[in-house]
């Protein structure tokens, strides 16, 4: 491919990559808006975590558009300098990459920790997130202090290493997430599989989105690396992890409304008697008369919490809760 043609693929494939970039930082902002609105009452330390992760997020954008700017317009009388000098943006933007990917992969990996139990694999997933992070740094590095050809044909090597170790991450905490909610689900009653199905359908958007997109990139990075279409799916990978951050933060509104619509099912199939809200607890006193031992009427409650704003980790406790007042006898 001449170095006509090159210029010409990689101001095409730039332009593209950072209008979706872009589009995808709306989309960030949109759900970011949700959040603080919507859960107001959530741990500082999470609240922390999404602001961290939204100026890194804004930093990452700007450094986008700052790298079309460079090649498109700064260099526009000088193309040579594309196969020779690394513009600063894309640099900045492997750096801020990098820190969001390990931010939200540690915390996936946290989560399915307290779900699960599992400490060793999500120790071992925590390790590979530090040493993607490193990987990432060491890459940038390279970036900075050799000229794009020399990156290219003695260290592209550790660009494929890095993302191999993430979508590894992505993967393994999607699964042993999703093979807990489905263990969950086989001793769960049929009431309750209507949430855990919600829960494992997110936990695979949120999980194997990522992966995927990993893993095309570096699909494509080895196997069409001249036609740069690789560049445009890197611009967006950073973006599909914060987003899919805050996705799982908002669902919580959804799995509230379908873990009070399963308490009021059963409460409808089990006593007349009222419900009684109080403090965001569902409190339902289920009636119990007519016994053949006794004449006198008992009752019992059955109290179901809904998700704590700050506790991200607790949707499998909520359908056990639900299962547990499926076995009060009637």
């Amino acid at each position: 491919m001449s170095n006509v043609e090159a210029i010409k693929n990689l101001l095409s494939i730039a332009e593209i990559g950072s209008a979706v970039s872009v589009f995808l930082f709306g989309v960030y902002t949109v759900q970011l808006y949700l959040y603080y609105s919507n859960f107001p009452k959530d741990r500082w330390q999470l609240k922390a975590l999404v602001a961290v992760v939204s100026v890194l997020e804004l930093g990452h954008v700007i450094s986008v558009l700052h790298y079309l700017y460079t090649i498109s317009i700064s260099w526009y009388d000088h193309p040579e300098r594309l196969f020779v000098h690394t513009p600063i943006g894309i640099s900045i933007e492997t750096l801020l990459g990098g820190y969001i990917a390990c931010i939200v992969q540690v915390f996936f990996t946290d989560r399915a920790r307290r779900l699960t139990g599992a400490w060793r694999t999500a120790y071992f997933c925590n390790l590979l997130s530090l040493a993607r992070f490193a990987l990432t740094t060491a890459v940038v590095i390279y970036l900075i202090t050799k000229t794009l050809s020399e990156f290219e044909k003695n260290w592209g090597w550790l660009v494929t290493v890095c993302l191999v170790v993430g979508a590894a991450v992505d993967i393994i905490v999607a699964g042993l997430l999703c093979s807990h909610l489905i263990w969950e689900r086989k001793t769960s009653f049929e009431r309750t599989t209507k949430l855990i199905d919600r829960i494992i359908l997110m936990t695979l958007q949120t999980g194997l989105a990522t992966s995927m997109l990993t893993l095309a990139v570096m699909i494509l990075f080895e196997t069409m690396t001249d036609s740069y279409v690789w560049v445009a799916l890197y611009m967006c990978l950073a973006r599909i992890f914060s987003n899919s951050l805050l996705a799982t933060l908002n669902a919580r509104t959804v799995f509230r409304r379908l873990a009070d619509g399963v308490s009021l099912r059963l409460d409808a199939q089990t006593s007349p008697t009222r419900l009684k809200f109080a403090h965001g607890k569902a409190s339902i006193p289920i009636g119990m008369s007519g016994s053949p031992t006794s004449q006198t009427s008992q009752s019992t409650s059955t109290t179901f919490d809904p998700p704590a704003d700050d506790e991200y980790e607790t949707r499998a406790d909520q359908a056990r809760a639900c299962t547990e007042s499926d076995q009060h006898p009637v």
